[in-house]
């Protein structure tokens, strides 16, 4: 797993495999529109627009992983650096990052993302 370091922490970045592999223990937040999101989205991914985006309203993070994604890493970025900021709740985040910068990677041959078990 890469990391990438920014002025107020660390991001982890997430290849589409390791997202599936730990699809059960992470919160997966498509920060694209929501037009975006209703064409082609990844099941069970939360819904949480940039352009919206406030990191004290993400989900509880007991026992998960917040994983942020979008089709080309630049609205996760910005997204991963809103909740690094001064001042943000404390949270560790990390960022998906698709071959080819491509939501579509779920979609083929690449791995497939089952909806997440309920936790109990």
């Amino acid at each position: 797993m890469k990391t990438e370091k920014t002025e107020n922490g660390t991001v982890e970045l997430w290849t589409a495999q390791e997202v599936a592999d730990a699809r059960n223990d992470i919160v997966l937040i498509d920060v694209r529109t929501p037009q975006e999101h209703g064409l082609e989205r990844i099941s069970g991914a939360m819904l949480m627009a940039l352009q919206e985006f406030r990191p004290d309203c993400l989900p509880g993070q007991v026992g998960r992983r917040i994983v942020l994604h979008c089709g080309s890493g630049v609205r996760s970025g910005k997204a991963a650096q809103k909740c690094l900021e001064p001042g943000s709740p404390p949270s560790r985040i990390w960022r998906a990052v698709w071959p080819h910068g491509r939501t579509r990677v779920w979609s083929g041959s690449a791995p497939t993302c089952p909806p997440a078990r309920p936790r109990r």
